[in-house]
């Protein structure tokens, strides 16, 4: 599952501020198994991401159930 951070309606001079804040917000889940991290910042909005790799044998075994949208792997 990965994790999102936005900040949107930055006042002016305050971005990096922000940024600075989103990327500590976004490094609150990265102990959850991190696979790859970005983020995107201008003056009014920063976005900020991290995509945490999924543990293979739990998650074939929960999201199908958890997951509704998500299809069932047929393969081991």
């Amino acid at each position: 599952m990965c994790g999102f951070v936005s900040i949107f309606n930055i006042a002016q001079g305050r971005s990096a501020e922000m940024r600075e804040k989103a990327l500590i917000m976004s490094s609150k889940i990265r102990h959850r198994g991190p696979d790859w991290s970005g983020v995107y910042s201008s003056e009014k909005c920063v976005l900020a991401h991290e995509r945490l790799a999924p543990a293979h044998s739990a998650w074939t075994k929960t999201c199908p159930s958890s997951c509704p949208n998500v299809m069932p792997q047929t393969h081991s």
